[in-house]
């Protein structure tokens, strides 16, 4: 069994975020190449990072391609790339054509970066599936171009692509060798999906795995902005986990910090307390001792 890899994705991007996620708190400073020294030290075998982050990025720093320098400094890869492209899927006309244009620039900022996985949210509305895979095609495509490989990111609250079965859908009517999916446990829990599906779901296409907890009942959909960290609630992660590592999972395990009381407090500490609580879970999950 290989050691378990680790990751973090903290949305927060030098001291702003979204006023209402904030709840009235005030989010505390994080520029990425400070997140990314400070979470090497910590004890992370990477970063996850946004599009929020690399374009706060260049508007401090300057080339992207800096961060490829930095990552292979502290031997930290940029493990996956968070990006949304609102009307990708269902939309027509300009909206379309502005949708595409910004998820093809979005693939352009990672790649300077050196990211070598994206993940795209998926569409929170309902249409033509056939119509969002030949898109989500075209991106994969654009990406592959880049080097990349680029994921879908279902969400548990969508109108359709909301559980593995519609993702598995779309992903073999697209085609694409470097599709795949982003499995976010809230996500896969607010939906539809079960531990079945994710049984069943094959592994060649599990890119990128986000893990998050919450209580047991997901009916308020405030929930999303305001999640827990794993062990905290009452999600069962250890059958999460465990399904996946029997699948032969080799990835990061990303552990993604969405709650504005979060936000507002020290990164350090956050992302202390981040990483030990996902040790905790992924380890007793796969049966290792905290050495391990």
């Amino acid at each position: 069994m290989t050691k378990p890899k680790y990751s973090i994705l903290d949305h927060r991007v030098i001291g702003w975020y979204y006023p209402w996620i904030m709840n009235g708190l005030t989010a505390t400073s994080s520029p990425l190449e400070g997140k990314m020294r400070l979470v090497k030290s910590l004890g992370y075998d990477g970063v996850g990072t946004s599009w929020w982050d690399l374009v706060a990025y260049y508007q401090e720093r300057g080339d992207l391609a800096q961060l490829r320098t930095v990552s292979s400094s502290l031997a930290l890869p940029l493990t996956a790339y968070g990006f949304v492209a609102e009307g990708w899927a269902f939309s027509d006309g300009d909206t379309l054509k502005r949708a595409m244009a910004l998820a093809k620039s979005s693939l352009d900022l990672a790649s300077q970066a050196g990211c070598q996985g994206a993940y795209l949210l998926g569409p929170f509305d309902r249409g033509d599936l056939r119509q969002a895979a030949a898109r989500f095609r075209e991106l994969c495509q654009y990406a592959e171009h880049k080097g990349m490989t680029l994921a879908l990111e279902f969400v548990g609250v969508s109108a359709q692509v909301s559980h593995l079965q519609a993702v598995l859908e779309l992903l073999e009517m697209a085609g694409a060798r470097n599709g795949g999916v982003a499995i976010d446990s809230y996500h896969l829990f607010a939906g539809s999906s079960t531990l079945a599906d994710l049984e069943g779901f094959p592994l060649e296409k599990v890119q990128v795995v986000h893990l998050a907890d919450a209580p047991a009942d997901l009916s308020d959909p405030a929930l999303e902005l305001n999640r827990l960290m794993p062990g905290e609630g009452e999600l069962p992660l250890k059958d999460f986990v465990q399904i996946l590592a029997r699948k032969g999972f080799d990835g990061y395990w990303h552990v993604e910090c969405i709650k504005s009381a979060d936000y507002a407090a020290d990164l350090h500490l956050v992302a202390e307390r981040a990483l030990k609580c996902t040790q905790r879970v992924v380890q007793a999950s796969l049966g290792l001792s905290q050495e391990h």
